[in-house]
């Protein structure tokens, strides 16, 4: 076999750099003709649904209350139920669908996760550097749509009335939704106020299996003319048993002066990004399909990980594992 030169070495990775740098106009043009099938397919949304989804919109504020809205940063709270201890949480979305959370945690140690349009990434001391690939990544960044309550026609592909159940004393009109990303989802609105009071959904990850939410909505206030929840309960199996959290929002700001980095990602996920994109470029100038995402994924359920010896590590002691509890 004849060893490559290293100027053969120079110029593959300049021409995967040349490549690397096309991804975008690729991008674009798949993003266009998703669009276009995506109006097609509109015909499998029922008027009956349409019109629960159109009247939540009205409701809450209108289309053009929401028009305004550029950005949105939020500071929250989260309640581990029944496991004794809280995280405080600061998350900013801006227009067209960039994100960015931070969630800080003594307990169970600092996450991040955002997108910046492009990369979809999760960072944490227990699970470190994440990038989304495949329909994990394009799911994750419908998303992180600002409209996509406003705009649902584009990031849905059915909808459809099921009938109608109580949820928590409000009798409520039940929906099944297509998403064009990711798993279908369901919602239960009331149909009195038309407010959102549940949802089922499941976030898809490239790493790990999928986990459903179930997601209930309340304490609707006014901010900047749009009727927000200021309450979700979250509840979820993991590793054999139920969790559940109470996000508790403490205020929401709108139309803020981000920093114009606000939403880049950090340097060690743009190297992740880079190395996962250049690996996926490769194997399909190779093998002309695009590389599978279906692989047998780990479970989070592993054992806890070892704080490090830091300061605050020594006062807090081991990290809770995912599942809870620590060593």
């Amino acid at each position: 076999m004849t060893a490559i030169s290293q100027t053969g070495v120079f110029s593959l990775f300049a021409s995967v750099r040349r490549m690397w740098r096309m991804l975008p106009a690729i991008v674009g043009a798949t993003f266009m003709l998703i669009l276009a099938t995506a109006v097609h397919a509109d015909q499998s949304i029922s008027p009956e649904a349409a019109a629960v989804l159109d009247k939540y919109v009205e409701v809450t504020g209108g289309r053009q209350a929401y028009e305004n809205i550029t950005n949105r940063v939020i500071k929250e709270k989260i309640v581990h139920v029944g496991m004794g201890f809280e995280d405080s949480v600061t998350l900013y979305q801006a227009r067209p669908n960039k994100q960015y959370a931070i969630i800080e945690s003594e307990a169970m140690g600092n996450t991040q996760h955002g997108t910046d349009g492009n990369v979809v990434w999760y960072l944490s001391e227990q699970a470190g550097v994440i990038v989304e690939e495949g329909e994990a990544r394009l799911a994750g960044l419908d998303t992180a749509s600002f409209d996509r309550i406003e705009g649902w026609r584009k990031y849905y592909t059915g909808a459809e009335l099921l009938g109608k159940e109580s949820v928590d004393g409000h009798l409520c009109h039940k929906i099944s939704l297509t998403p064009r990303h990711g798993e279908p989802e369901t919602r239960s609105y009331d149909v009195d106020s038309h407010l959102l009071v549940k949802a089922i959904v499941t976030r898809l990850s490239s790493k790990f299996p999928p986990v459903t939410f179930e997601l209930t909505f309340d304490d609707y206030k006014p901010v900047d003319g749009l009727l927000l929840p200021h309450k979700v309960h979250r509840s979820f199996d993991m590793c054999g048993s139920k969790r559940e959290m109470l996000f508790v929002t403490e205020s929401i700001k709108h139309n803020e002066m981000l920093a114009s980095d606000r939403f880049d990602p950090p340097a060690n996920v743009k190297g992740v990004a880079f190395l996962t994109g250049t690996a996926e470029l490769l194997h399909t100038i190779a093998t002309g399909e695009a590389p599978a995402h279906d692989k047998v994924k780990p479970s989070p359920c592993g054992k806890p990980q070892q704080a490090s010896t830091g300061k605050k590590e020594a006062a807090t002691g081991t990290k809770r594992s995912p599942c809870g509890g620590g060593s």
